[in-house]
């Protein structure tokens, strides 16, 4: 199904359900925002903690519960920072708590854990930016070697500080996987870039599917809050 979207922003999406192999929903968002390439990132990139909790207020607002950055992966080949502040290459482990929605008044609350993936294209051999991918793929938090395993719990305490423990019975979103591609549009003035986001949900990993197929639609509505 396909629909128009405010702010010059398209809506796409799909279900494939095929004998023998996992339901699958799939969501493209394409359009364009009046920012440079750094402001860009920096509206969706978060490779600390403070800015993490800011991407995903701004996006999602009162839904997003609380986040935090488990583990950052460095590498002895990361690329220098460039000049002009723009983010280098990072990959690191997250979690974050999603209030269940509204309506939604028998489902429990949903944690995410996430392998996110960030890294700038260049256009030519002088190391000109000109885009920058980022993608969030689910993990199932038991796998993990201890040193990346996120918090046992990630709700709010009762005075909205930290975290604390809870019998509370929560949906563990598996399944899950999102990609954004930003690019600049050359010649544009003001500066712009093309944003086209690609979320897909998926059963076979033995989550609950319903819930996924949902919340794989409400990360991609957070991009429609992108402000230019």
């Amino acid at each position: 199904s396909k629909r128009n979207k405010p702010d010059s922003f398209r809506t796409f999406t799909r279900q494939l359900v095929t004998p023998n192999a996992p339901a699958v929903t799939e969501v493209l968002v394409t359009g364009e925002l009046q920012c440079s390439l750094a402001e860009a990132a920096a509206l969706l990139c978060s490779p600390g903690e403070g800015e993490f909790t800011s991407v995903m207020t701004r996006m999602y607002g009162r839904s997003f519960q609380r986040g935090t950055v488990v583990h950052n992966f460095k590498t002895e080949n990361q690329r220098e920072q460039p000049e002009g502040d723009f983010l280098p290459p990072y990959r690191c482990v997250k979690t974050a708590g999603f209030a269940r929605p509204r309506l939604a008044l028998l489902d429990a609350d949903e944690r995410w854990c996430f392998l996110e993936q960030f890294s700038p294209t260049m256009r030519d051999a002088a190391g000109a930016q000109f885009g920058f991918t980022l993608s969030q793929r689910s993990l199932r938090p038991s796998t993990l070697p201890r040193a990346v395993r996120p918090p046992i719990e990630l709700v709010r305490r009762s005075n909205g500080l930290g975290f604390t423990r809870s019998k509370k019975h929560f949906h563990q979103l598996l399944g899950l996987s999102i990609g954004y591609s930003i690019q600049v549009i050359s010649g544009r003035h003001p500066a712009a870039v093309r944003v086209v986001f690609y979320g897909c949900s998926s059963d076979e990993e033995d989550g609950d599917f319903h819930v996924g197929q949902r919340r794989i639609k409400l990360l991609a509505r957070g991009v429609l809050k992108l402000p230019d």
